[in-house]
């Protein structure tokens, strides 16, 4: 915990950051003021051009040295807004606390998983924190002031976990369980603890500075799948085999997922599924152990292709080549059924929602919103297909028509799409009518 006197100059305000500097500064002139009122504050600017120094002015404007209100303002500062548990504490290690009325039960099997998954990344990645502090809530409401003291805001109210370079804070109420998450908090942190972001060569536009979106996204969950199936939570192949169903989504190859406009083209889960089985592939040739020097390589590199190179023995294009040869063996791209809606004067229409069902049984397979060109586009298996024409109104799906007839919409032929091994990119549907003016069919 840095003093009041640490953040006189830049690099002490850089040290303790920006906003946490302007909070201490607010309770420090706040406290002055109380001293010495408020007026004092700008006599202090007067009194700077004929003084010899700022501590000059300052001693004279509020009647008291620098030297003693710093320690006076720790002692006031120990009162109105003492420092977090996990920045009080001395020296390195791992500190887990519990906030709100945590099941005793769940508090021995979250501090029995934080010990599990420090020992698990040193071994099989030669990777182990500096320091880390585990909060554990009982629910959002137990959370949210070391939230917001942490982050600057409240949590969100799906909030599950949040981490930064020294701790991981996880609310109880998540659907997701804490040992399924904490794979990922843990390498976050890690990722942060080894390359600070402040020391990382400066970001390409719509990247980021720890590297293409593949691997940031992809790196954390190969080593929490890694951690997951240790722990015996599920078997490896049934985690990785839950990859390979959005990894065959994407027709985009992993180079293509480098930016961010790239991985929202591909898609999220996508992303991460293609990122996975890329980092996995690295792993296979290079070790496990190299995913972190990666990192380590980082901040003394010129760029992330020159980490990378460093750390997997391999130039970034070399690997893009074998990883599409690999891909094709384990995850192929699913043929896709492309299309576009226009509406009466065939023009494109942005955000007309389209399911495509099984045709024999009805199923429902995916959903999808045209884009801004009007375009659609689904990612599926070999079969047979229908796409219906929907609108979620009211708290249900509204049926308005469906892909057939002459324009591609009609409210009682329906176009069977063939999938058979090729894509699909012919479809047309034009609307008679704006969406909103179409009767509902169901």
């Amino acid at each position: 915990m840095l003093p009041l006197s640490a953040v006189e100059t830049a690099e002490g305000r850089d040290t303790a950051g920006w906003w946490e500097t302007v909070a201490l500064g607010f309770l420090a002139t706040e406290s002055l003021a109380e001293d010495a009122g408020d007026k004092a504050i700008f006599e202090y600017y007067r009194l700077l051009p004929s003084s010899t120094s700022w501590q000059n002015a300052f001693e004279e404007a509020f009647d008291t040295s620098v030297t003693d209100f710093y320690v006076a303002f720790e002692t006031l500062r120990a009162d109105v807004a003492p420092p977090l548990p996990h920045l009080a504490a001395e020296g390195d290690g791992t500190t887990v606390l519990f906030l709100g009325d945590v099941d005793p039960d769940a508090q021995t099997a979250a501090a029995a998983e934080v010990e599990q998954v420090q020992t698990f990344f040193a071994e099989r990645f030669g990777a182990e924190a500096t320091e880390l502090f585990v909060y554990v809530g009982e629910d959002l409401a137990a959370i949210n002031g070391i939230y917001r003291s942490v982050f600057g805001r409240e949590p969100d109210p799906w909030f599950c976990y949040r981490n930064s370079a020294s701790l991981i804070v996880y609310a109880t109420s998540c659907s997701n369980s804490f040992e399924s998450i904490i794979g990922i908090a843990y390498s976050d942190l890690l990722g942060d603890q080894i390359a600070p972001w402040s020391e990382l060569p400066a970001e390409e536009a719509d990247y980021d500075r720890y590297g293409p979106q593949w691997w940031v996204l992809g790196a954390r969950e190969y080593a929490n799948v890694a951690y997951r199936a240790s722990s015996g939570d599920e078997p490896y192949d049934d985690l990785r085999a839950a990859k390979i169903t959005p990894a065959r989504k994407t027709a985009l190859t992993l180079s293509g997922t480098e930016t961010r406009a790239g991985r929202d083209a591909a898609g999220w889960s996508e992303t991460v599924a293609l990122g996975f089985l890329a980092t996995e592939s690295l792993a296979e040739d290079a070790g496990d152990e190299a995913i972190f020097e990666y990192y380590r390589l980082l901040p003394s590199s010129t760029s992330w292709q020159e980490a990378f190179e460093e750390a997997f023995d391999t130039s970034v294009a070399d690997f893009y080549t074998a990883f599409e040869t690999h891909r094709a063996d384990v995850a192929p791209p699913l043929p896709q059924i492309r299309g576009v809606v226009l509406d009466p004067d065939g023009e494109p229409i942005e955000g007309v929602g389209l399911w495509i069902r099984q045709h024999v049984s009805g199923a429902y397979r995916q959903f999808a919103s045209t884009a801004a060109d009007g375009t659609f586009k689904f990612a599926v298996a070999d079969d047979t297909y229908r796409i219906q024409i929907m609108e979620h109104r009211d708290g249900d799906w509204t049926i308005f028509g469906h892909h057939g007839g002459p324009d591609g919409f009609s409210t009682s032929n329906i176009s069977v799409i063939v999938v058979d091994g090729a894509d699909v990119t012919d479809i047309v549907i034009q609307l008679p009518a704006p969406l909103s003016e179409l009767p509902a069919i169901r």
